[in-house]
């Protein structure tokens, strides 16, 4: 990027941006990114934006570029249909969107944190209960299960593996890994048991 462009920023626009900015909830890597703008706005040059908020200038040309290059669609969004114009809530909203990461190709599927907790309380329900005839669920069975409940349109096995990584379920196949590390402690807490008796055994012995 040779050229820098002008920054455009209206008074609705600065007065939305410095009220998410004051917000007690809010994303960091949104602020950063609007900070960046609002310094610009104000005529602060690439050298002092880059000291005053710790960051790199390719993040700043980065930033100041994504919202130059999408103003004049923020403009036709402001006008609304019909011109009847947009809510603060959804010129914020929209302002937001521009600030956020644009999607990448290829990129896994995000889900919800709804939806995650959903998968999760299914993971330790019994496969029976859907008429499913094994003991333990596996990856590409739960994922064959969140689709048909509808908990989201597709998800594979390996996002289930990513969404369960943290969390041990008594439910999930051996070869999974996650029902591995419960066995492993209950036979642990079983050979404990068995070695304090013995040791109990002998002491009651000698005396």
């Amino acid at each position: 990027m040779t050229k820098r462009a002008k920054i455009h920023l209206s008074e609705r626009e600065k007065t939305l941006i410095n009220h998410y900015l004051n917000k007690s909830k809010r994303r960091k890597d949104l602020e950063l990114r609007m900070l960046i703008v609002l310094k610009k706005h104000q005529g602060l040059s690439y050298l002092n934006i880059k000291k005053e908020l710790q960051c790199s200038e390719v993040t700043i040309s980065n930033w100041l570029y994504r919202w130059s290059s999408n103003y004049n669609k923020l403009q036709v969004f402001t006008k609304g249909i019909g011109g009847e114009g947009v809510s603060d809530a959804e010129l914020l909203k929209e302002i937001c969107v521009i600030f956020s990461d644009a999607p990448r190709c290829g990129h896994p599927l995000k889900f919800t944190e709804e939806i995650q907790k959903q998968i999760q309380a299914l993971a330790c329900k019994k496969p029976e209960d859907y008429s499913i005839p094994v003991a333990n669920w596996t990856h590409k069975l739960l994922a064959q299960q969140v689709v048909a409940l509808k908990i989201t349109d597709s998800i594979s096995a390996r996002q289930i593996g990513r969404i369960l990584k943290k969390t041990t379920y008594l439910r999930i196949n051996q070869s999974t890994g996650l029902f591995l590390k419960y066995i492993i402690v209950r036979n642990l807490g079983k050979q404990l048991k068995l070695f304090v008796g013995y040791i109990t055994s002998i002491s009651n012995q000698k005396l």
